[in-house]
């Protein structure tokens, strides 16, 4: 670093007599002051870009910058020769009529005068519309300029920051960098098992209760902890207006089964938690033959379903022959049913054709009460009698919301794969219009395995793009 300085220099000319008699002879002095200015590295031409590079040995390319500021450094311009200087005159009148001639030489301006900064081919973000008298100035965030320019960098390693630097005077610069934070990014894509291509979207067919794996890429070795802190992307979407009231997954099955036929039923009392208009009946049917079930929906009356009462609504659902495999089936009601939050109501479901197998849970199921099978659809039993666990058919009610007991077509849950821990989620309405949301993450440690779980409330399509992992 040069230092050099700014020279004033100031002649004085006077002319000495008796009170109010100007004499013909002058005496001139010469007065010079010197200001101590800094010359920085590059050299500032009015109207020109000034490029100045700055090495970030920290920042790795997949770097998402949060926060970047530092100070651009202001100076003279190095001279080889005295600067050009302009001169003016003046002449003063003192006491007694005395005058005094005065010559006053400045050099030319040399330090910056409106200044702007950009990154290469990006927009400015700091602009200094006076003279730059102080020797630095602070510059704003200007992260999202930083990861932009990083989003097209195709230079060497360490990643070297391009400032483009303008002023309408001569002078110098430099621009030094506060300490960066940021997280790096990966972005996410998926092998299209179709055709072998790698895509940046992943589609989804969704129906009632769907649980569906997102596939997220492991997080790269590269000398990070390897800790995911945030996920964001972009969705689309298009579902139907009807919703599953409670949870409607599949994971709280067992491997055991409750028959349906012609002489076997199932019932399983329900008790909403909202006023609802019940439309419809998913139930976790297995089956390896096609089949035609009655679904009813009932009151209760002591604790078991009314038979001596019409249903409340009723249906018949044509199942396709399956693989064994627990799935959602859905039965619609001829019409609607209006629940009240709290009252009790029964899912009831025979064979008519054929025969299939509810799913039967051993946990407690929210909204979900007793459980009953029935032989002949007359006496209705315990599912077993030797039972510590009470347990639950695996079936919901299917409704129509309103603005009172609203709820989204999905959800994304973000969890721990050896712990099944839940660290974050996020509701899903997707329309065909994009939208772009961003999960943060706590409690997450380092290579800790992060899973993506998409769990359905409706019938619909979901296309997840611009998937992109935040780890440090």
């Amino acid at each position: 670093m040069i230092t050099t300085g700014r020279w004033f220099n100031m002649a004085q000319s006077s002319e000495s007599g008796s009170r109010g008699m100007l004499l013909g002879t002058h005496l001139t002095e010469a007065l010079s002051v010197f200001y101590l200015d800094p010359v920085h590295d590059t050299a500032l031409e009015p109207g020109k870009d000034a490029v100045i590079e700055v090495p970030v040995d920290a920042l790795p390319l997949n770097a998402d910058v949060k926060r970047c500021t530092g100070k651009i450094r202001a100076g003279v311009i190095s001279h080889t020769a005295s600067p050009e200087q302009s001169s003016t005159g003046v002449t003063i009148t003192g006491p007694g009529n005395d005058t005094k001639d005065y010559t006053i030489a400045v050099d030319a301006p040399t330090r910056p005068r409106n200044v702007t900064v950009r990154l290469d081919g990006g927009d400015v973000f700091f602009r200094f519309g006076d003279q730059m008298t102080a020797n630095e100035y602070a510059l704003p965030d200007f992260s999202a300029n930083v990861n932009a320019f990083l989003d097209t960098y195709t230079g060497p390693l360490p990643v070297r920051l391009r400032f483009i630097v303008t002023s309408d005077s001569t002078g110098s610069a430099d621009i030094v960098l506060d300490p960066l934070d940021f997280t790096r990014i990966q972005t996410q894509t998926w092998v299209n098992a179709a055709d072998g291509t790698t895509r940046a979207e992943k589609p989804f067919e969704l129906d009632f209760g769907d649980l569906r794996d997102a596939e997220l890429l492991a997080l790269p070795a590269d000398g990070s902890q390897e800790k995911l802190v945030a996920l964001s992307y972009d969705v689309t979407g298009e579902f139907g207006p009807e919703r599953t009231l409670g949870e409607a997954t599949l994971h709280h099955a067992t491997n055991e089964f409750a028959s349906i036929g012609s002489d076997f039923g199932v019932a399983q009392r329900v008790r909403s938690n909202v006023d609802a208009q019940v439309t419809g009946v998913a139930l976790a049917i297995s089956n390896e033959t096609a089949a035609t079930l009655y679904v009813g929906l009932h009151s209760d009356l002591d604790d078991l379903p009314d038979a001596g009462s019409p249903a409340l609504g009723e249906s018949q659902v044509a199942i396709d022959a399956g693989d064994g495999t627990p799935r959602w089936c859905y039965a619609t009601l001829q019409a609607p049913v209006m629940l009240r939050a709290g009252e009790p109501a029964w899912i009831v479901c025979r064979g008519i054709q054929g025969s299939a197998r509810l799913a039967v849970a051993r946990t407690d199921v929210a909204l979900l009460e007793y459980f009953r099978i029935s032989r002949g659809g007359h006496l209705w039993r315990t599912f077993s009698q030797s039972d510590r666990d009470t347990p639950r058919g695996l079936a919901r009610l299917v409704y129509l919301p309103d603005a009172e007991n609203g709820a989204a077509a999905a959800e994304l849950l973000l969890a721990s794969a050896s712990t099944q821990v839940v660290h974050a989620t996020s509701a899903l309405d997707p329309t065909a219009q994009l939208t772009s949301q961003r999960l943060a993450l706590t409690g997450v440690t380092a290579g800790d395995h992060i899973v993506a779980t998409i769990r359905s409330s409706a019938r619909g399509t979901l296309t997840l793009q611009k998937v992109i992992q935040e780890y440090t």
